[in-house]
Formats: C-alpha cells, sequence, structure tokens
C-alpha cells in the first residue's frame, strides 16, 4: 500500500493470515473471478455492479474469528488494522481506495461490501473504462504508524503495510480483442504509401460488417511507432491519456466510415443487427450503445450510422470522456 521505495525491513505474520482471501470472490456483473485469476467481461463494463464476497455465508463467522485472532497472533491490536479495497485502471489512470473498514470492531465487517458506488451513490471513475479493464486489490493493513514506543521487533509498524492480499483482474472483452493499434514504421509507411507526417492509418481487408470475418484480419490500424513508443513511455500522464482515447475515437471513426464507404446511395442498413452483431462493426455499434439497449434501439443506431455518421463519431468522443480527459490534462498542465 504505502509508495514509498525503501528497503522493507522482515516482520513475521501468523499463520491464520496465510491465504485469509483465498475464497475471495470478485462479482462483476454476472462473473466472478478467483482470488488470484481473472475474468474478461462481455457485458457493459460501465454498468456492472461490482461486489466482493469475502466469504461464502456460512464461513464468514469462521473468516472473521480468523482475521481476529490472526492480527492478535502478529501482535499487533485489531484497531490498530483495517480491511482495504483499492481498485486501478491502467487506462484511465487512475487508483481509488474503494472500500476501507477498521477492525476495531471486526464483527461490524460486512461479508459482501459493494465497490461501484460512492458515497454519493455514484459510480466510482475507476469503474468507468467503457472499453478497458481494472485491476482490485484486497488488503488486511495496518491503518497507522505505530509510534516509536510501541513497535516490537520482527512485527509491521508502517501505515500501509499489508498483512494479507488477494488481486483480481477484470478484462474488458473489448480490450481483450477489438482495439490493437500496430506501430508504423518507415518500412510500413513506405508500403502503404504514406506521407512522413501520418500518424494514424486504417487498412482494410474484408468486410467491416461481416460476421464470419475475424476483426483483426478485417482491419489493421497502424499508428506511429515513434508515437506508441512516447505514449508507453509516458503511459501516466494525462497527455498520454488523452492520446489513447483519441486513437480509439480514431479507430471508431475509420470503421464507420468504412462502413458508411460501403452503404453509398442507400438511406437505410441492408443488415439487421441482429445480422452483424459479431463483426468488427457490429461490436462497435454495440459498444456505442450500451449493454442496456434493446433491439429497437440497435437498429436506430445502426440506421443512423448510415445516415449521420458524423453524430455517430460523437456519441463515441462521448462515450470514451475524451473532452473530459482532455480537459483535465490541459489543467493539470496549466
Amino acid at each position: 500500500m504505502s509508495s514509498e521505495k525503501r528497503t522493507v525491513r522482515p516482520f513475521r505474520t501468523d499463520a491464520r493470515l496465510d491465504g485469509l482471501f483465498a475464497g475471495a470472490i470478485l462479482s462483476f456483473g454476472r462473473e466472478q473471478c478467483l482470488s488470484g485469476a481473472s475474468v474478461s467481461i462481455r457485458e457493459d463494463f460501465e454498468r456492472c455492479t461490482v461486489a466482493l464476497h469475502l466469504a461464502p455465508q456460512d464461513c464468514f463467522a469462521d473468516f472473521v474469528q480468523r482475521l481476529r485472532e490472526g492480527v492478535i497472533g502478529t501482535g499487533l491490536r485489531l484497531a490498530d488494522t483495517c480491511l482495504v479495497v483499492a481498485a486501478r485502471s491502467g487506462y484511465l489512470k487512475s487508483s481509488e481506495v474503494v472500500y476501507c473498514h477498521s477492525l476495531d470492531d471486526p464483527s461490524a465487517l460486512a461479508r459482501v461490501p459493494r465497490l461501484d458506488e460512492s458515497g454519493t451513490g455514484e459510480r466510482r471513475e475507476v469503474f468507468r473504462a467503457a472499453t478497458h479493464g481494472v485491476t482490485v486489490d484486497c488488503y488486511l493493513a495496518l491503518a497507522r504508524t505505530l509510534p516509536s514506543d510501541q513497535r516490537v521487533p520482527l512485527v509491521p509498524w508502517r501505515i500501509g503495510t499489508w498483512l494479507s492480499h488477494a488481486r483480481f483482474r477484470v478484462r474488458c472483452w473489448e480490450d481483450a480483442e477489438l482495439f490493437r493499434p500496430q506501430p508504423l514504421d518507415q518500412e510500413k509507411r513506405t508500403e502503404l504509401g504514406l506521407p512522413e507526417g501520418t500518424v494514424t492509418f486504417a487498412e482494410f481487408d474484408g468486410d467491416v460488417a461481416d460476421a464470419e470475418a475475424d476483426s483483426a484480419d478485417v482491419c489493421t490500424f497502424w499508428v506511429d511507432e515513434e508515437l506508441l513508443q512516447t505514449i508507453d513511455a509516458q503511459a501516466r500522464s494525462g497527455t498520454a491519456e488523452v492520446l489513447q482515447r483519441w486513437l480509439f475515437a480514431e479507430f471508431v471513426a475509420a470503421v464507420l466510415h468504412r462502413y458508411g464507404v460501403a452503404a453509398l446511395g442507400t438511406s437505410a442498413p441492408q443488415e439487421r443487427m441482429d445480422d452483424i452483431r459479431d463483426s468488427l462493426f457490429g461490436r462497435i455499434v454495440l459498444l456505442l450503445a450500451g449493454r442496456g439497449a434493446d433491439d429497437e434501439q440497435l437498429d436506430a443506431l445502426l440506421n443512423t450510422c448510415v445516415n449521420s455518421p458524423a453524430e455517430v463519431i460523437a456519441v463515441a468522443q462521448d462515450r470514451l470522456r475524451l473532452r473530459r480527459a482532455a480537459v483535465a490534462s490541459l489543467k493539470g498542465e496549466a
């Protein structure tokens, strides 16, 4: 938990704290993730309820007792410790404590704390990445730094030191498969006949609305190699965050344009949503519409893609929170 870079003194913890969270389960919508594992979410990531099941109902009393005895057996007071759950999004470059409970009264610990809602009832920012996942860490940790006269050799004393830990990784379906930019180096630039200043280029080979085609084969999205390397080197900067969102928006716009070119001369889509749901274009439409959209709403958005693609691109920018990220980045640099 502590971000200080220093050599940590060795200490012992009670054996009852080993694997304390081994039976914990993170529920993310309809999916469940075991401790130390990962899951891919096919639902609307931004609408999924997120909760941590610390232990099964019939085992929770034993879990609390084990926690209580383990802390005391380590040589600490219960009031000096807490259970903390932190979530971080590499894509959003954000980290947030989503649950924290002091263990001065372990009996008041919630068996299934909800993680996605803030105190105001709004969804936490770290769970709002539309196309990327999140990592959730659960810690039993020291809640304060012990005064020097209370420190004992081989017993942890620094705030944030964890006594037991579990990690859960949640990946978004779109993150895993939909958008994979490829480096545009000088050799590829020459092969494609692109000018020196080209930043992005979408290379298509097939129908973006073909549900049988592999999305990665239909479109290769090239991004200037130096730009990709710079984004990776400065991944935690606000500017890098904006550029990542902008690149995905450019990818969406390129696919929408490709579909629009194929639909030229028509006033309505030639397919229904059910026919193209698994295609590259269909998956983008599903992403923009959101998981809660019904068939009528999906077909309406499909129709808008034909008649007003610029409007759909504007929707993509909103879904990706491009404006918010850009303004925050500029204010941070002011």
